[in-house]
């Protein structure tokens, strides 16, 4: 949410307000009702959405990036620098999810990234986030569940096994596509497009 008002996105900001705000008052909710336990785990899991929203925070935060950013926003940025941003983009959201991956599994991810034309998984040129990813859902469970969010592993089959995962989530949502908006479907459309393609360069390591 801070991160949409700061790079000047007021309509991402808003969206993300009221989902935070439900987050929140249920949150608030369940730590006055139930059980010590189910207070913990509540507790745990406000803790846990509130490191992920400071580590975004931090990295918007950093002038180099965000002077990059702006450039592109106004339109100033060259086209070597617009290069550089996203190659910036997709290694930063790749280390997020494969910490511990190979370069092999790097590479197959840059190149898919590259035949698809994404800028940054759930994120625009300008860097903003502006999509949920299947892989941020992955991540938030296992955080969650206090495991290491290392979504991708080490192996390519473990890579293999996250994206396969996220395609069949994408293929079987809990709401239905339809009732969503034209931008967030065709985000989606985007998102599984760069599965596919990171999974058949996957297949061929």
């Amino acid at each position: 949410m801070n991160t949409q008002f700061m790079l000047g996105n007021y309509d991402g900001y808003l969206r993300y307000k009221k989902a935070y705000d439900i987050m929140q008052s249920i949150s608030d909710e369940l730590v006055n009702i139930g059980s010590e336990d189910e207070k913990n785990k509540t507790n745990e899991y406000t803790k846990l959405l509130e490191e992920s929203a400071r580590k975004v925070k931090n990295q918007v935060e950093n002038s180099e990036t965000e002077e990059r950013n702006q450039k592109v926003v106004e339109g100033k940025a060259t086209d070597t620098q617009l290069q550089e941003l996203l190659k910036d983009n997709n290694e930063r959201r790749f280390d997020l999810y494969g910490p511990n991956a190979s370069e092999d599994v790097k590479q197959a991810w840059m190149n898919a990234a590259k035949e698809t034309g994404i800028e940054g998984l759930g994120m625009s040129t300008g860097g903003m986030l502006n999509h949920i990813t299947q892989l941020d859902v992955q991540m938030a469970i296992k955080r969650y569940n206090g495991e290491e969010p290392d979504v991708l592993g080490s192996t390519v089959g473990s890579a293999m096994q996250a994206i396969e995962r996220a395609l069949y989530d994408l293929e079987h949502p809990l709401e239905s596509n339809n009732n969503r908006s034209a931008s967030v479907q065709e985000s989606i459309a985007k998102e599984k497009e760069f599965y596919e393609r990171f999974l058949e360069n996957l297949k061929q390591i």
